[in-house]
């Protein structure tokens, strides 16, 4: 009877440990998705200025999702520092597991029209959008991520940004945010924000 009682507690321990592991392995597969900034060779630069497109951004992204999670981009406006709802978003994210993938933000200026084609790279396509310029004169363009970050599920990380005014000049910068939001979007009069969030995917 002894040795049978000992035969249980082993399996037991065995199962348990497995289960453990099997947690442990799913665990490190979210926490090693990664997005950061993607850096063009000098050859590409030259072939992305020939396309006509003023600025453009692009990020890439490695690691796994789970089969519950999904993954959530946005591009945001905001009108005199309020964001509006007049927002690109894309979500059922088709893949589960990603090498190098790239996201782009980019943006066309069409001066006559007084127009901005904007651009938001997904990983299986582009999607764009023509917003109106108003009366804005001088803009500022740039990345708010600058080196590797975690996704953490439910937190957005801001990528790149946008923002313009109708003054002659514009204060503030996205260099130093490294992913959180842009504080400087506040006090513009035009901006567009572009952002990733790991979240639960919907049935």
């Amino acid at each position: 009877m002894k040795c049978y009682r000992k035969y249980i507690i082993l399996v037991l321990a065995v199962l348990l440990l497995a289960s453990c592991s099997q947690q442990k392995e799913d665990d490190q597969k979210t926490s090693g998705l990664t997005i950061e900034p993607l850096e063009l060779n000098k050859k590409e630069k030259v072939l992305i200025n020939k396309t006509g497109v003023n600025f453009i951004r692009y990020f890439k992204l490695n690691g796994h999702l789970k089969k519950n999670e999904d993954l959530k981009i946005e591009l945001d406006k905001y009108v005199n520092g309020k964001k509006t709802d007049e927002s690109m978003s894309s979500t059922n994210e088709p893949n589960l597991t990603f090498q190098d993938d790239i996201l782009s933000f980019g943006i066309q200026t069409l001066q006559e029209e007084k127009k901005l084609i904007l651009f938001m790279g997904l990983t299986n396509g582009i999607s764009s959008t023509t917003e109106s310029k108003n009366k804005i004169t001088a803009s500022s363009y740039g990345n708010v991520l600058n080196k590797k970050i975690k996704l953490i599920k439910e937190s957005p990380v801001y990528l790149a940004a946008w923002m313009g005014t109708s003054k002659n000049e514009i204060h503030g910068g996205f260099e130093d945010e490294e992913g959180k939001f842009p504080d400087a979007v506040k006090q513009s009069e035009l901006a567009f924000v572009y952002k990733i969030t790991l979240v639960h995917r919907e049935k």
